[in-house]
This record gives C-alpha cells, structure tokens and sequence, in this order.
C-alpha cells in the first residue's frame, strides 16, 4: 500500500500500520469505544479498524458502496467500505471485503469496477 497518498506524518503513518496489521487496538481510539458501548451486537473486526481509522484520519464517517454480484440483503450487498474523506477522489483508506485494506480514492474504484453501484 502507498501510505505517501494521504500525507500523514510519521506518528500518524505508524499509527495506521498498526491498526491495519492488527498489532494496534482499535479499542485505543475513543470513538470505537463509544461505538461498541451503544452496539446490541459486536461489530466485526474490520469495522472496528475503520471506525478506528476515520478517527486517525479525521475523516467524516465510514461510508459504504454496494455490488450487484450479490444477494439483496443490507449486509450481502456490501462491498467496500471507506473513510469518508470529503472528496471522491481523495485517496482514503478502503476495506474491499475480497481484497482487505487498500488506499485509493473510492471514486477511481467505483470506476474501475462495473459491479459497484
């Protein structure tokens, strides 16, 4: 991953590394645990690193874009999730649920996959 894209300093490159490789705790951020402590049902590991994520970044929440490859149920039709960054084309930190973690702008992937509606 090209963690240059979103001009972090080197505290904040560390920090996301970690939250990604799963050697930092998104319960660290206090958004997550606020989160968590409002859930009926733990959320899934991913989702705790986005919301950990948006929080790092200073994001404005964690958006999600839908395919057509499957079922038509909320959680079946979910394909990426990202931090919402203000600008389609801002690289952001994205979660493909086939293909993990990856930096990109959400616009350049909706793009370049005719699945995502």
């Amino acid at each position: 991953m090209n963690y240059s894209l979103l001009n972090l300093n080197a505290e904040q490159e560390t920090t996301l590394k970690g939250i990604i490789s799963g050697k930092i705790n998104p319960y660290r951020f206090t958004s997550v645990y606020k989160w968590v402590s409002e859930c009926y049902t733990m959320p899934a590991q991913h989702e705790l690193q986005m919301v950990a994520i948006n929080q790092l970044l200073r994001g404005y929440g964690i958006e999600a874009l839908r395919t057509t490859k499957y079922g038509n149920t909320y959680w079946l039709d979910l394909l990426v999730t990202y931090v919402n960054m203000g600008d389609t084309y801002t690289p952001t930190v994205v979660y493909h649920r086939d293909k993990g973690f990856m930096i990109c702008s959400w616009g350049d992937l909706a793009e370049n996959d005719s699945s995502i509606i």
